[in-house]
Parts: structure tokens; sequence; C-alpha cells
């Protein structure tokens, strides 16, 4: 049997059985040694696969077996050439055991300078060289033992990094000994060990512990460039992840992006005066693509790192016990992890949506897997498809809370299905019941059925849901009276009730526990105007302002307040003020995205394969210009809820009034802190679209100023302004139409504007009260009682349908009715405020 051969191809269980079948008195010290070696590799391949990091000790005493057995050849006659490779397993050996001082003694004493490096042929002594030259590096890096902890220094160390970089280079050239377009190279199950391997994989390590990052970058794409073999694949995919590692963590950034061809010639590869080094070979890079940006980088890597886990997954059996196999399913999930950063920073999240795919092909049981696919169907505004990959992993861990929310948060602010949303809110509640977040699980249903309240059409179902949300809030305050947003949605329902003292009183708490929480200060501002203190309103507002100067939703609230106080005309300079402080705003945000200079990547540029299976879904998650299925949010007043003339947002004006929202921000990682942040920011979900919205409602402000101050001509211009900054509006028609009504006088025309109005959102209070008073003149009674009602299923505490009521009444000489309605009016717009409570988002997202 020819044992060179079986050595160098690594079949150590073949050696083994070999000499274990032969007569002791047969073999000689040579046929020893090569036993002992292969009983060594076996060892340490075993004491690889541990799970601790201690040796076991049955390892440990088969190391030490191992050693004096090699320590007696070494005093034999044995060749020279194998003397020095038994001082080099004993050298390993003592590294394996810890004893870094007597290996660093072995190997000097072995005198590896004077190896003939460029002249061997055997494979097997070139990999046990590298491993000596490794390992003389590593003991180099390491403090010694007596002197303790040495100072870090801004490069590597002078002695020890030559030594890696020739140990590096030796391993690489070993695997290529074998043409890898023959057949031996397909029989042959040389592997550099994994030993060899993690020491060249922390080569570029040992440079970035010492600040080095050029470097270490730069030895991670010479790394690369090394013609790949069999035995180096598991080597560049951790050196490939590791240098997406190093652009991802920011630490070059993108102004010190280098071209890689500028890196090409700058790796210090340990070069000796006495030693002449076998070079690894290398791709030409002449005609090969180089990327010119970090990001363009980036994603060229994880491709290549998700092409070499698909191409060695699928040339594998699919053996659940392999090593090898359970690395790669390990390593795609961390690709997909990679993957998922850097198309947040391109902003391309079709880029995503393959490699998630072909990992969920690949490890189809990973959760992990399956939560980024459900997380980027929902970024991307496929929020049917992410709920139900969610519902799928709630199959199979039906108690991570996480999940729970994550559904809970998808039904109640983008789908609307309240009564699903209910139902995990419950959920929720029963597997967080006496934990700590029992109270933050009752605040959830809470909202929930407060959100469900809103959209009954019945005055006894809106009562039965108002009712059971007060009784949450009501548990959630007691099981946690230091949680400030369980103290602001208590105040809210109690103003939905009027209880206004008590209300106040627990928005006093609310902002004792969380000054910061800007909601808190409007609601506050709202109770105030409520009570018609409408100056303290404003005070509380102007304090509130500098801390949040980018709030056009509290500068619109504002600007009502400066109306009632000191007239139209006066809030009206206000009103140009906010529109051009947006107007700024959004023009520096775009200037400031446009300087990015991030080139626009595709699957087609990257040559990304498209996998059959992505999704069909827009890039963004967000509404864009020309979509016709906008996702409808939990954040304001929604259709079939109560509103005014002032202020609705409802299914395509649920709008973010701050002006930072138009800022380009990674989209998975907003969904992560919308999806799974419970404190902290009044922030909701931005979009291009909640920018236009926030505009036209600025246009819709300034209309119903000029129309106050009967200036229609104005008001007409301002509706047109905001008519065409996006989708159409209820808010715009039902202006439209009252701007004619009192402009023309023509009834008919009005009408139709209201009509319009009422298709988009058919429970707008206003539009109705305003089609009953045009009913009532044409002496439609039955017909203007209906639109009175109906007004005030979609806003019970509107006292113009109230007072529309009493005084249709009295025309029909219900006396005793109509004193009713007109007190229940009375009572009412004695308790309004500036404007609607309904109109204070319900986010579950602070």
């Amino acid at each position: 049997m020819d044992i060179e051969k079986l050595r160098q191809d690594c079949l150590w269980d073949r050696i083994i059985a070999y000499y274990e079948g032969q007569k002791l008195s047969q073999n000689n010290a040579l046929d020893e040694f090569y036993l002992v070696e292969a009983r060594l590799e076996k060892t340490l391949e075993r004491a690889a696969q541990r799970t601790t990091v201690i040796l076991p000790d049955e390892t440990s005493k088969a190391l030490v077996q191992l050693k004096n057995v090699l320590s007696s050849l070494s005093t034999t006659s044995l060749p020279g050439e194998i003397t020095r490779l038994i001082r080099f397993l004993l050298a390993k050996i003592y590294f394996v055991l810890g004893d870094l001082s007597e290996c660093l003694i072995t190997l000097e004493k072995s005198d590896l300078n004077r190896l003939d490096l460029s002249q061997e042929v055997n494979r097997r002594n070139l990999q046990i060289f590298a491993e000596a030259f490794c390992l003389k590096g590593v003991c180099l890096n390491r403090p010694s033992a007596g002197g303790g902890r040495s100072k870090r220094n801004d490069r590597p160390n002078d002695k020890s990094m030559p030594e890696l970089e020739i140990g590096t280079d030796v391993g690489l050239r070993c695997a290529q000994m074998v043409d890898p377009t023959s057949r031996e190279a397909y029989e042959s199950q040389f592997t550099l060990g994994d030993f060899l391997e993690s020491i060249i994989i922390k080569v570029p390590t040992f440079y970035a512990k010492n600040g080095a990052l050029l470097a270490t970058l730069s030895r991670l794409r010479d790394t690369l460039r090394v013609m790949e073999s069999p035995a180096t694949r598991k080597v560049r995919l951790l050196n490939t992840r590791q240098l997406v590692d190093v652009f991802l963590r920011g630490h070059l950034g993108l102004q010190n992006y280098l071209d890689p061809r500028l890196t090409e010639k700058q790796t210090s590869a340990g070069a000796s005066a006495s030693l002449t080094v076998p070079r690894p070979k290398k791709y030409q890079t002449n005609g090969a693509f180089v990327p010119v940006s970090l990001l363009e980088e980036v994603m060229l890597l994880i491709s290549v790192c998700e092409a070499v886990i698909t191409r060695e997954s699928s040339s594998r059996p699919s053996d659940a016990e392999d090593r090898w196999r359970q690395m790669l399913i390990k390593y795609s999930i961390t690709i997909v992890d990679l993957c998922m950063i850097a198309v947040n920073r391109l902003y391309q999240l079709d880029l995503g949506s393959p490699f998630l795919m072909r990992s969920a092909k690949m490890c189809p049981n990973s959760l992990h897997v399956w939560k980024q696919s459900a997380l980027i169907s929902i970024v991307k505004g496929n929020f049917s498809k992410g709920l139900h990959i969610l519902e799928q992993c709630f199959r199979l861990m039906p108690k991570d809370r996480t999940l729970i929310v994550f559904s809970a948060c998808i039904c109640l602010e983008r789908l609307t299905d309240l009564d699903k949303g209910i139902r995990y809110a419950e959920d929720l509640c029963r597997i967080t019941e006496r934990s700590r977040l029992s109270g933050r699980s009752r605040l959830m249903l809470g909202i929930a059925c407060s959100l469900s309240a809103l959209r009954a059409r019945e005055t006894r179902q809106q009562a039965v849901m108002r009712a059971k949300a007060l009784k949450h809030y009501t548990q959630s305050e007691s099981e946690d009276p230091q949680d400030f947003l369980a103290q602001y949605y208590l105040a809210l329902e109690l103003c939905m009730e009027r209880n206004l003292d008590e209300a106040f009183r627990h928005v006093k708490k609310s902002l004792r526990l969380n000054m910061d929480f800007l909601p808190a200060h409007h609601l506050l501002a709202l109770i105030l105007s409520s009570w018609k203190r409408y100056a303290d309103a404003l005070t509380v507002l102007e304090k509130t302002e500098v801390e949040f100067e980018e709030e056009v939703e509290i500068e619109l609230t504002k600007i009502r307040l400066l109306a009632k106080i000191h007239g139209a005309e006066h809030a009206l300079k206000s009103c140009r003020h906010v529109l051009a402080t947006w107007k700024n705003a959004y023009e520096r945000v775009s200037t400031d995205s446009d300087r990015e200079g991030l080139r626009t990547v595709t699957p087609e540029f990257l040559n990304v394969p498209v996998s059959p299976l992505s999704y069909n879904q827009p890039t963004s998650p967000l509404p864009q210009a020309g979509q016709s299925k906008e996702p409808v949010m939990v954040v304001s007043t929604t259709k079939g809820s109560p509103s005014s003339s002032a202020m609705v947002v409802e299914k395509s004006d649920a709008a973010s009034f701050r002006a930072e929202s138009v800022a380009t921000i990674p989209r998975t990682e907003v969904t992560m802190s919308e999806m799974a942040s419970t404190t902290g920011s009044y922030l909701t979900k931005s979009s291009s679209q909640h920018t236009f919205h926030t505009q036209m409602h600025i246009w819709v402000l300034m209309a119903e100023l000029y129309l106050e101050m009967g200036h229609n001509e104005a008001a007409m211009e301002c509706l047109s302004e905001a008519s065409g900054v996006g989708q159409p509006s209820h808010l715009v028609f039902h202006l439209q139409g009252t701007v004619t009504l009192r402009k023309k006088g023509n009834p008919e025309d009005a009408k139709r504007y209201f009509d319009d109005a009422l298709g988009i959102n058919p429970w707008f209070p206003p539009s109705h009260v305003e089609m009953g008073r045009l009913k009532r003149q044409e002496k439609c009674f039955p017909e203007a009682e209906r639109h009175f009602r109906e007004a005030l299923l979609g806003d019970p505490s509107c006292h113009e349908a109230w007072a529309a009521l009493g005084e249709l009444f009295v025309e029909n000489g219900n006396d005793e009715k109509a004193m009713v309605y007109l007190e229940k009016a009375r009572q009412m717009e004695m308790s309004k405020p500036i404007q609607p409570f309904y109109n204070i988002p319900r986010s579950l997202t602070y």
C-alpha cells in the first residue's frame, strides 16, 4: 500500500486500519511514525468538534500518549526530514495542550528559516510546514505568560505577522498542488484541516486587533484572489464573510473606500532573505468586474457567499449529521442577516428576496430565516403575505411573544383586521399573564378595543367596545403605574368619555413619567382647549415647540389656537411659515439624499440570479405614487372614524406630520423599531406619500383660514394646490363644496363635492351635516335626518349634528325631543376641543 499517497490525501482511517492489521514486530520506526501521525490527526479532528473550550480528559490523555511516543521516535535513527516533521508535530501537540512556551522552543530548535520550501513536492509535508509557521506566528503574537498583557501597538507584531503570512501562503499553495480539473482532484480527500484553516482565517483578525484596518482589508482581498481548490472552499467562504463584516461594521467608512486594484500589491507576504516562499496561484484580474463603491463590493461578496453555500449544499448528500452541511446552514443564516443589512443601506429591498427564498429552501426549519422573510414582506408592503408567514412561524413557536406582537401590529395598523388583531392581543395577554409584560399586553388589547369602537357603526357596539377598552387600560395602569403609555391611553379614553378632570390627572402623570412623550403634550393642550383655556393650551404648545421644533402636527394645532385667540389673519402668517419650513426641510433632505450618490443597483447589474419565488412587490415598503393599494395605518382617525372638517386622517390621508418623515432611512431597521419597540417616539410611518399628505393638510388649513376671512377665491386656490399634491382627499372635496356653496350659492354643485367626500369617507360627519342641511332646505326631512344620524354614528360628539337634529325636530313640531338634542349639542359644544380627540394617534409603536 502506498502510504505516502494516503498521507497526501489525508486518508487517516485507512492508514490506521492498515497498520493495526499488521503485527507489531513487523513495524519499524518509520511505520510507527506514520501510525502516530494518523492517530494524532484523527484525535485533533475529534477535538475540533467539541462544544467546550477545555479539552476533554480523554483527548488530553490521548495527546499526552502520542507526545511521549513522538518524543521517543525523535531519538531513533530516522532520516533528518522525518525527525524535523516529528518536532513540528510535537510543537502542534504542545500548542493544543496550551503549552505555548514549549511549543515556541520546539519550533525554534527546528530552524524554520532553513527549510527548502520551493523544492518540497510532498503536499502533506508542505502542510506540516505551513502549520509550523502559523504556530510560531501565533505564539509570538500572544503575550508571554510572565510578562502580563503587553500594550497594544498601532500595527501588528513585526515578528509574528511575517510568520503568519508565510504559513498562510504555504498552506494555500499546498492546496493547489493538484490540478482541479484532473480526476485525482475529485478522488482526493485532502483538506487543510481544522487547525490550519482556523489560523488562516484568523490572520486578518490579528491585523484588525492591532488597529491595522488597511492591512486587514488588503490581506482579505489578497486571500480571495487565490485560485479556488476543493481544500480552500471553507477558507474562502469565511474570509468573504469576514470582508463583508469589515465593510458593514463601518470601520473604513464610505469616504475611505479603496478600489480593490489599489490594495492588490499592498500585502506584505512575509518575505525572508534566507527563505523562498512558494506563492499560491491567483486569478488574473484583467477584464474582471471591479466594484467602484463600498456597497457594490458588499453586494458582490454576499452574492459570492450565497452562491458558494448553494453549490456546496447541493453537491453534498443531505445528511443532517454532516458537520460541513451544518456549518453551511449556519452560515446561510448569517449571510441572510448580512444581506438584510446591506440591502437596507442600498435601499434595494428586491435584492434581498432571492437570498431569503434560497436560504429558506436550504434550511426550512429555521425560524429566524422565516421571520426575516416575514419582515421583508412587511417592509415591502405585502402585509398579507407577511402575516401568513408569521402565522406559520407561530405554529412552530406557539409561545414566541414577538411573533404575536408582530401579527397583532400588522392586523391593527396595516390590514385593519380588528377582530383578528383582538384575538392576537388576547393570546398575548394569556401568554404574558403574571409576567412583567402583562401590563403592556393589556395595553395592546385596550388599543385594539378602542380602534374597534371607532369603527363600530352601531351605538350599542361602540359603547361595549369603549367599556372594554377602558377596562383594559385601567388594568394596565394598575399592573404598572409607572408606565407612561398606560397613563396616556387611559387619559385619551377618558377624554373620549368627556371625563376631562380624570383625564387631566392621568395625562399629567404620564408627563411626569416621560416628559419627552410628545402625544401627551398634545393631549394636554387639547384638554385645556376643551375647557376654553386657549391661552394656556397655546403656552403648552409653545413650550413643546422648543423641544420638538420639527413637529408640524403641533404647529397645525398651534395655528388653530392662534386663529381662536388672535384671529385668522394672524394665524395665516404662522401657516405660511409652517409651509415654508416644510418646503425647506423637504428640499434639504432631498438634496442630502442626492449627495449620497448611491448607484441604483439591480439584480441584473450585480448578476444576481433572480429566484422564480421572489416577491413581485415594489421596492419600497411604503406607498408609492401611482400605487393603487395603500396600506391603512392606525395612527390617526381612519375610515369610519369620527372626524371633523379640520383634520381627518383616513386611508389615503393617514399622514405623519413630521417634516423629518421625508428622510431616507433604512427600511428594515424602521420596521423592526416600529414593530418591536414599545418606548419612545412620536414618529409614525414615514414615506414620500405621507410627506406630501403633510403638505396637503397645510394647504387645507390655509384654505380654512381664508374661508374664515371670507376670501373664497384664495381658499379655492389653496384647495387646488392641495388636490394636486397626492391622491384625492375627502377634506379637499368637502371644503370645495363649502366654498362653492358660499361663493355661488349653487347647492347642486356643492352636493356633488360632498358626495365625492362621502365616497372617500362614508362616515365623514361635516359632509353628512352639510348634506343634511341641504336636504332640509329641500324639505326632504327623512333624508336630512338620515344624514344627521350617520354623522353621529361617525362622531357621537359632533355638536353640529346634535344641533341640526334638534332644529329639525323643532321644525317638525316635536319640541320635547328637540330640547333633548339641543341640550346634548350644548353639552358637546361646551367640552369641544380645538380639534377632535379622535385625531390623536392610537399607535402600537411609540
